[in-house]
């Protein structure tokens, strides 16, 4: 997506090109509930950093993600591992009692958890989107079912 992005509705941007990108309607519930039940959100983006924070404002989720648990990186590769384990060590600061058994790591490409697994930690909830869990609001289950 190229800058300028336009907000088309409360969960859809659109770029200079016309490519758009939405929000699952669901999204912003999910976030609201984990924010009130005092869960920790992070966010382990491959992407411009000017270029996600613009989106995310538009769509009116960037408070969600403070830095620095918003991790955007521009150089692409198999390190979201990295930024995974920069996002607990931050989260620690806070609440040095987190395990890494209270994580979740969700991502829609799978090809990452082994990394996180192996060189993060194995007790990781790795929970793939859109296969794992079908839509975004069942994640709040999911944290039910493994607290």
């Amino acid at each position: 997506m190229e800058l300028p992005f336009e907000r088309l509705d409360e969960n859809t941007v659109s770029d200079s090109y016309g490519q758009t990108v939405a929000l699952h309607p669901k999204t912003r519930g999910l976030l609201v509930e984990l924010r009130k039940s005092s869960i920790a959100i992070g966010m382990a983006s491959w992407n411009r950093q000017d270029k996600a924070d613009e989106a995310l404002k538009l769509l009116g989720i960037l408070e969600f993600f403070p830095d620095p648990l918003r991790k955007i990186w521009q150089e692409r590769g198999t390190m979201k591992h990295l930024m995974i384990q920069e996002i607990v060590e931050e989260v620690r600061k806070k609440k040095p009692s987190l395990k890494y058994s209270e994580v979740l790591f969700y991502d829609d490409d799978r090809s990452y958890f082994e990394r996180v697994h192996t060189l993060v930690s194995p007790d990781i909830h790795c929970v793939q989107a859109g296969v794992d869990l079908g839509l975004p609001h069942e994640i709040l289950g999911y944290i039910a079912r493994t607290r």
